[in-house]
């Protein structure tokens, strides 16, 4: 039945679910030529534009299908989520306070004003929405993500943190990987400016940004630890997160006692191990939460030869006249630094 505009419905949210949205968009348009005033077509529209990362088209797409039928759930819910992204947070606020006085007990309402809550830094009133959300669906899956996220911003890294992603969120694809080859060239630039100057400074721009990298990757692994500490929140995490925490989380901490420890002392070691616990956290933190099942076995070799350097690194130091230094901190480098590379474009990684 090709002429049928539900089955085109249909056929777009289903290629927006299997993340094909310049499949979906084209499939709503197909339902919308068919029957322009079907309120569900817009409704898919949207929803495509918003996997296609089309926020702006997702709004006018989704207030398209609130004109035709105001009751349409799915369409107010895209619209909140759409405006979230753009940081239009007072439009946002002001709309899911009307679905919230419209329909209070929908789930997806109070997920969205969590989300909200968490833009607006109001982390109390988000744990209040997502538990909300949990309430009325316990298997609420992105409520349960919220609600730990709200109990993870606790921490100023974590924080921190959040800023960084809801300013990310804003921007399109393109535009995110123009920011990080950009900032990676301007960093290049000033080093290069810096190096006769003062080489000390030169280095210090290098390891800034290195560490910048390095937060974006860690920085959820180190709430959730944070989270683990508190006999409460930590009823939220999964087998897979506390050990996200314990091992990622841990591994930083550890990481980061070594390095202080090292360069207080002096002691080079200290410093390499130190290194070698920050380096092998990545590639394991990318295994953990990847969903795609050759990606997980990439990234999870990646870890495992910074396991098997950072262990050498510590035989070398425990056992006289078998220096491994040197080869073990270029080995676990070398694979963060593919590491990274790898996961910034999206490479066999999906959540």
């Amino acid at each position: 039945m090709p002429n049928d505009p539900y089955n085109h419905v249909v056929r777009s949210l289903v290629l927006a679910d299997q993340r094909k949205p310049k499949l979906a968009v084209a499939a709503a348009e197909e339902a919308i030529a068919l029957e322009p005033e079907l309120s569900i077509g817009h409704t898919a529209l949207a929803n495509a534009y918003l996997k296609r990362q089309s926020r702006h088209a997702a709004e006018v797409s989704a207030k398209k299908a609130l004109s035709l039928d105001p009751d349409e759930e799915m369409s107010a819910n895209i619209l909140a989520h759409a405006l979230f992204c753009q940081g239009k947070q007072v439009e946002n606020q002001v709309h899911i306070s009307g679905l919230l006085h419209q329909d209070p007990e929908d789930p997806y309402t109070h997920y969205a004003a969590g989300l909200a809550a968490l833009q607006a830094e109001k982390y109390q009133k988000a744990e209040e929405h997502f538990l909300e959300a949990l309430r009325l669906n316990p298997n609420f899956d992105a409520a349960r993500e919220g609600l730990l996220n709200a109990f993870r911003a606790r921490s100023f890294v974590y924080r921190s943190y959040l800023r960084y992603a809801f300013f990310m969120t804003r921007l399109t694809s393109g535009q995110r990987y123009g920011l990080i080859i950009g900032l990676l060239l301007a960093v290049q630039l000033l080093k290069g400016a810096f190096r006769n100057v003062s080489p000390g400074i030169s280095t210090g721009i290098g390891v800034v940004y290195m560490l910048f990298v390095l937060w974006t990757f860690v920085a959820r692994s180190v709430g959730s630890l944070i989270v683990l500490g508190d006999h409460k929140a930590r009823r939220a995490l999964r087998f897979m997160e506390r050990l996200d925490a314990v091992v990622v989380g841990g591994g930083v901490v550890v990481g980061l006692v070594l390095l202080l420890a090292g360069f207080v002392l002096g002691q080079s070691p200290l410093i390499a191990l130190g290194g070698g616990c920050i380096c092998m956290a990545v590639p394991v933190v990318m295994a953990l939460t990847n969903e795609h099942p050759k990606g997980k076995f990439l990234y999870g070799l990646l870890g495992l030869i910074n396991v098997i350097a950072l262990l050498a690194m510590v035989v070398g130091l425990v056992v006289p006249g078998l220096d491994l230094m040197d080869s073990a901190r270029t080995a676990g480098f070398l694979t963060l630094i593919v590491t990274t590379w790898l996961a910034v474009f999206g490479v066999l990684y999906r959540n």
